[in-house]
């Protein structure tokens, strides 16, 4: 698990502080999902992808399932947010209907990404072809720089919506 610790948003983080609670989850979900998607684009431009089609293998197949989503075990409680860049495996509805229709199962399904793992750290015969990790080492600043960019645009968002909201009242 990689994990990056961002120094230098003092302004911004007292800004989020003195915002509602829910409004300020809203922004740092926003700005953690625009750090993903960085992630996502270098993975798959990184992502190894079979010249040709086989039996049992689909050219793109790991790198079309290389997903962005949040952390379902905390859900930002306690100020901790986690967004998680993946290669999502099939779930057990698209498995159990590729069998269902005569199709291939497990390690023959061709749409099954399940090989990733071996692709991204190698195996006793095959060499290491990183994406994930690259992907992430590679965008921290454009990670840095999109977060950044999003949490500013929640922040004078929430700013314009209050001084409507004065305007209105009065």
């Amino acid at each position: 698990m990689a994990e990056t610790r961002i120094a230098g948003m003092g302004a911004l983080l007292k800004a989020l502080q003195e915002m509602p609670a829910e409004l300020g989850k809203k922004a740092v979900w926003s700005a953690l999902g625009g750090a993903g998607v960085e992630v996502k684009k270098a993975a798959m431009a990184r992502a190894p992808v079979l010249a040709q089609s086989t039996w049992n293998r689909k050219p793109g197949t790991v790198r079309d399932a290389i997903r962005v989503s949040r952390s379902r075990i905390n859900k930002g409680q306690q100020g901790f947010y986690e967004m998680i860049v993946r290669v999502k495996p099939l779930n057990k509805a698209k498995k159990k209907q590729a069998k269902a229709m005569g199709g291939l199962s497990g390690a023959n399904n061709p749409d099954d990404p399940f090989y990733w793992w071996y692709l991204e750290f190698g195996t006793s015969k095959m060499p290491a072809r990183p994406f994930l990790r690259p992907g992430f080492e590679n965008t921290k600043t454009q990670q840095l720089s999109g977060m950044q960019r999003r949490m500013k645009r929640s922040i004078a968002m929430y700013a314009e919506k209050v001084k409507r909201e004065v305007n209105n009242a009065t």
